[in-house]
């Protein structure tokens, strides 16, 4: 969830609010106006900062042990497969062409299902909701970067001159942004490493880190995509 997210700044503007839930930028202020509850209802939720965008963490944390209760159900299938069919005899006869017998085709079974159990569990141990937040921002800032490049280039027509050295400057720019919100995640990962071994930190105080540092990857994102489409404005 590539999203908008207002700070004290921004409160202290003369400009409106936009937050998650505000759709009104797309009305004129005639329009707008009509709807002067709703506007204000917004504002105490991101004066409150009590907004699912204000905590990416929480937001992700149901869909992260969802992943992970998926990923456990195949471990556990799969060690159940595996154990199957080591205590039971089988009729292996479909595998003598690939075996020399019938013990190492079990063998074999068997070594593929332990294998299988073991890499969902470790697919399972590893999913974090802070991590699993950081990958949805940047899978959306990609695709929005991406959808950028494109507009560009099918805005202005680039075949020879100056209009090459404009596509390879675009080319240029938009390989640079990419390695800059790879360079994001990077830095991000290891902030979430330091504060999940972090003992002297509450568990309260880790999640709300966690949020602030996911919080942060977002605005790294929105500035270099804005940077990006800066660049190559008409």
């Amino acid at each position: 969830m590539l999203f908008n997210r207002n700070t004290e700044k921004d409160r202290s503007s003369q400009q409106p609010l936009l937050t998650l839930y505000h759709n009104s930028r797309f009305l004129s202020h005639e329009a707008a106006d009509r709807y002067m509850e709703l506007n204000l209802f917004r504002r105490q939720i991101e004066v409150a900062l009590n907004g699912p965008h204000h905590e990416p963490y929480q937001a992700m944390q149901k869909k992260a042990n969802m992943y992970r209760l998926i990923f456990l159900g195949l471990s556990l299938l799969f060690l159940a497969l595996g154990l199957l069919i080591y205590q039971h005899s089988i009729n292996w006869t479909s595998y003598v062409v690939i075996f020399s017998n019938f013990q190492t085709a079990k063998i074999v079974m068997c070594t593929i299902c332990l294998l299988l159990s073991g890499a969902s569990f470790v697919v399972s141990w590893s999913i974090r909701p802070e991590k699993e937040a950081s990958h949805q921002l940047i899978r959306r800032a990609k695709n929005k970067l991406a959808r950028a490049y494109t507009r560009h280039q099918t805005e202005s027509p680039f075949s020879t001159g100056e209009n090459r050295k404009r596509y390879n400057a675009l080319k240029h720019t938009y390989h640079r942004a990419l390695d800059k919100i790879s360079e994001s995640k990077e830095a991000t990962w290891l902030l979430f490493e330091h504060i999940r071994k972090a003992r002297s930190i509450a568990s309260e105080e880790r999640v709300k880190l966690y949020n602030q540092a996911i919080l942060e990857l977002n605005d790294s994102l929105h500035a270099i995509i804005n940077r990006f489409q800066n660049n190559f404005q008409s």
